[in-house]
């Protein structure tokens, strides 16, 4: 948390390599998203519910959180996570969000 008031973006933007190396990794019979206690899992149930409620991400980091104009290249790493854990929370916001592309890890998540 030592971003700060930026806690929370920043974690959004370490879910995104995360998934996808984890997927990555599954596609070679390597289950990433069980790694250390499912870590991974509780970064992304962490951060969905940060982006509804920040004060979590407040608490922890001292300090509120900036607020972020979320678009939908900030969460489209959520669409293989959503489809492998179905989550109510993340499906609603992909909803909201429906473009998919992520150019600076190669483009659209695989169908």
């Amino acid at each position: 948390m030592v971003r700060r008031s930026r806690a929370l973006h920043y974690h959004i933007f370490a879910a995104a390599p995360l998934v996808t190396i984890a997927e990555l990794a599954s596609a070679n019979g390597i289950d990433l998203y069980a790694a250390d206690d499912n870590a991974l899992p509780r970064l992304v149930r962490a951060v969905v519910a940060g982006i509804d409620d920040p004060s979590s991400f407040a608490a922890a980091a001292g300090a509120q959180q900036v607020k972020m104009h979320l678009q939908a290249d900030d969460i489209a790493w959520a669409v293989p996570f959503e489809r492998r854990f179905p989550t109510p929370a993340l499906d609603a916001l992909l909803k909201k969000l429906p473009s998919r592309s992520m150019p600076y890890l190669g483009g659209l998540p695989p169908n």
